[in-house]
């Protein structure tokens, strides 16, 4: 549960894990375990038990399984989904199960911690795999492992008979389990094992492997945040967006730990690779969007990874453009730009007061953000004029 916990930021919400001989259910409760049980329904001993051979799998043996499956399951009847709740899985079955959907769907998201499978398109799996026999269902079922294939039916089956027993309609991808769990509480003894700002630890976490500077990050993410906040009637967006641009602005050279000159396609690249644990898929996508336009070029939204939503190409523009003028008002990483006032925003007119640090000089900066300040005034159809104060 702690792994989970820190994987996903779980706060209610029950968790499954099917193993080869057994499968455990567990209960989180605010961010903690609650209670658990384990039931006989491993992916290796329902096979034995139901699909033993190697030919299709018969209608009357599935029924009986899945007979078993809900059976069994009523002994954690006292472990209700409550309502909000997030019915989570972990293990290998699950996350070959996951593998499987993702390829079926095409899914270009690279990650599988926070994937969401759901109960229709699994039934549709399992109708899929039952119909093949054993030495088929690789060569017919892309991404399923070869050492799988004769236990992942039994395997699918559980985890279908688990979402019909929690009346949850899909099911969340955890990357993190025992191993994870047992290193938290280790690396956080002695304190409590779990990540309470699981979010903002992600973020300065890997920054930090990455060898970013803080300095810097943190003062080119106050001024994007001041300028976000500042034209927030202009641009009506809400707190998904500004979390997405906070975490940009901390993560956005994080690729210079590959090179320096291409780093913006890097830290892309490394964020939608390892991952943002209590980030979901759309807002690490965004976050890793931001850090690949904040140097140059029009954001396009085929590098968004998934399927683009009504106002995302308006909302690309400005989120990128607000993230590129605060890196280049910071060009000289000098910090010499201390503050931004937004003194007029109506019409087509933005005007920006920057002050500039006693005993600085600040030209260079403001000249630098003035240069590149065309997707911003694309973005936001006005004119951008920047003064030193």
């Amino acid at each position: 549960s702690v792994g989970v916990v820190n994987g996903l930021g779980l706060r209610d919400g029950l968790v499954l894990d099917v193993g080869g001989g057994s499968a455990e259910v567990s209960q989180v409760v605010g961010g903690r375990f609650r209670r658990g049980g384990t039931a006989a329904l491993g992916a290796v001993r329902l096979t034995e038990m139901f699909l033993a051979g190697s030919g299709r799998a018969k209608p009357r043996a599935v029924a009986a399984l899945e007979d078993h499956v809900a059976e069994a399951l009523e002994a954690f009847g006292g472990m209700a989904l409550a309502p909000g709740g997030i019915f989570v899985g972990i293990g290998g079955t699950v996350r070959a199960l996951a593998r499987i959907d993702r390829e079926a769907r095409g899914y270009a998201f690279p990650l599988l911690n926070g994937y969401e499978l759901k109960r229709s398109r699994l039934r549709d799996l399992v109708d899929q795999i039952a119909a093949l026999p054993v030495d088929e269902r690789p060569r017919r079922i892309p991404a399923l492992p070869v050492d799988r294939a004769d236990i992942i039916l039994a395997g699918a089956l559980t985890v279908l008979g688990a979402l019909r027993w929690a009346t949850a309609d899909r099911l969340t991808v955890c990357g993190h389990g025992l191993r994870e769990g047992l290193f938290f509480a280790e690396f956080l003894r002695p304190a409590a094992p779990v990540v309470r700002r699981l979010r903002e630890f992600s973020v300065f976490n890997l920054g930090r492997l990455c060898g970013f500077e803080p300095i810097h990050a943190s003062h080119v993410t106050r001024l994007a945040l001041s300028l976000y906040d500042q034209l927030r009637d202009r641009h009506g967006y809400g707190e998904f967006e500004r979390g997405c641009l906070w975490a940009a602005g901390q993560l956005h050279d994080i690729g210079t730990i590959v090179e320096y000159y291409d780093h913006h396609k890097h830290s892309a690249y490394i964020i939608l690779n390892a991952g943002l644990p209590g980030y979901s898929h759309r807002e690490t996508a965004w976050i890793a969007l931001l850090c690949l336009y904040h140097r140059k070029g029009q954001p396009a939204l085929e590098n968004l990874r998934l399927p683009a939503q009504a106002g995302d190409r308006l909302r690309a523009n400005r989120l990128a453009a607000l993230l590129r003028l605060a890196e280049y008002l910071d060009r000289s990483r000098t910090q010499s730009i201390t503050r931004l006032r937004v003194t007029a925003a109506g019409g087509r007119r933005v005007r920006l007061r920057a002050l500039v640090r006693a005993g600085a000089d600040g030209q260079v900066e403001i000249w630098e953000a003035q240069r590149n300040a065309g997707l911003f005034e694309q973005a936001f159809d006005c004119r951008l004029e920047i003064e030193a104060q």
